[in-house]
């Protein structure tokens, strides 16, 4: 195996990022080992791309999953935020990946027991471009006092 490792370290930051995908997925399917792999890869992709890069949002998401998957849901959350920060930095409001990712955080609080900021993400999936950065998720304490009625000019 560190013959493999080996290998892979003399990759190009692309080809190593799609490797440790590859090896994740068929053959380490343990949940601390791909968190593991998936936290190297994080650090390659924001050495290499810096923090807005699609490919960052995608090693925070598989992050996310993981951590969901332990029932960490605290840290679930904290990183499908960053997710949904990069996407939406990268990618803009109205992509159908910042939907999505409004949409795994609601299931996050759904799963917590969250109804209330369940259905306000899931609200936010369906409307992507409703509110401010701020407003969707600057503000998980509850004291959110900002309308998101502000920006949902829709002609």
């Amino acid at each position: 195996m560190t013959n493999l490792w080996n290998i892979l370290l003399k990759c190009s930051p692309l080809n190593f990022i799609w490797w440790v995908r590859i090896i994740l997925v068929w053959l380490y399917p343990t949940i601390t080992l791909a968190l593991e792999y998936y936290i190297k890869s994080l650090s390659i992709e924001l050495n290499t791309f810096g923090q807005n890069h699609p490919d960052v949002a995608t090693s925070f998401n598989n992050i996310a999953f993981v951590y969901k998957a332990k029932g960490d849901y605290n840290k679930a959350l904290e990183y499908f935020t960053k997710c949904l920060s990069v996407k939406l930095i990268t990618l803009g409001v109205d992509h159908p990946e910042v939907a999505n990712a409004y949409s795994k955080i609601g299931k996050v609080y759904m799963a917590t027991g969250g109804v209330d900021r369940a259905i306000e993400y899931q609200f936010y999936s369906m409307n992507p471009a409703i509110g401010s950065l701020e407003s969707r998720i600057g503000s998980d304490s509850g004291t959110d006092d900002s309308d998101s009625d502000t920006n949902s000019d829709t002609t």
